[in-house]
């Protein structure tokens, strides 16, 4: 019982962490890592029905979660998803393999790995930015996709974030979020989509498999990076 409140304190303030900066990525971790010894396993297959799902099972049976190659994606053909991945990658920065994984043997820990694994990848999938509305209407779309609990506290954490901070962002972030669940739950399931081999498959030929909706809402923030991004060329041209 003691353990357990510890384990519940962690998660709060874990919590409270991401509602004053959510983009703490470690904070998700800390977050995700309360949860995960707060329920057992049986619970947490309850929580996901995922987990459950035949193609899941095949997958984690061959054990498939293969680091990603930002070399070689890089050479991929044009259109295809897997330079896509690697544009994504490069324009912002990111290490392609810098989520920490939890585990191979255990289907939950294969299944938090292999999210993890993919969270850059459902960004490219979905066209989400890396700001926090477009990282919300993400989680909204993991959440229809997974149900997994870790998603609507990220989400709370974010919007609490956003009315404090950004009041006037509010409604075009929960517009986002609600977008996130209504294409997630569309979208044919993504958990045990097998990313490694669709690399040099054209980007939206896969969108169209997966009957993903196209985007209809963009983030604040993204509209205000490209009036930015407008206004900066139009002055290099006078």
């Amino acid at each position: 019982m003691i353990q357990l409140f510890f384990l519940r304190l962690r998660a709060l303030r874990a919590f409270l962490g991401l509602v004053r900066d959510p983009t703490q990525t470690d904070l998700v971790f800390k977050l995700d890592g309360a949860f995960r010894k707060t329920y057992s396993n049986e619970q947490i297959r309850e929580l996901i029905p995922a987990l459950s799902q035949p193609d899941f099972l095949k997958l984690h049976a061959d054990r498939s979660n293969p680091r990603l190659d930002l070399e070689q994606l890089r050479k991929m053909p044009e259109r295809s998803f897997g330079r896509a991945v690697a544009n994504f990658l490069d324009q912002r920065g990111f290490n392609a393999n810098e989520f920490p994984m939890v585990g191979m043997e255990d289907p939950v820990d294969f299944l938090i790995s292999r999210m993890r694994q993919s969270h850059d990848l459902w960004h490219v999938l979905g066209e989400y930015e890396t700001n926090v509305e477009d990282e919300l209407a993400l989680q909204a779309f993991t959440f229809a996709q997974l149900r997994a609990p870790l998603s609507p506290l990220i989400v709370a954490a974010g919007l609490v974030h956003i009315i404090a901070n950004r009041p006037t962002d509010a409604i075009a972030a929960f517009e986002g979020i609600v977008e996130g669940w209504n294409r997630g739950n569309q979208c044919k399931s993504l958990v045990a989509f097998r990313w490694e081999n669709e690399w040099e498959t054209d980007l939206e030929t896969i969108r169209q498999r997966l009957e993903l909706p196209p985007r209809s809402i963009q983030s604040t923030s993204a509209k205000k990076s490209f009036i930015a991004v407008q206004e900066r060329r139009s002055a290099e041209a006078l």
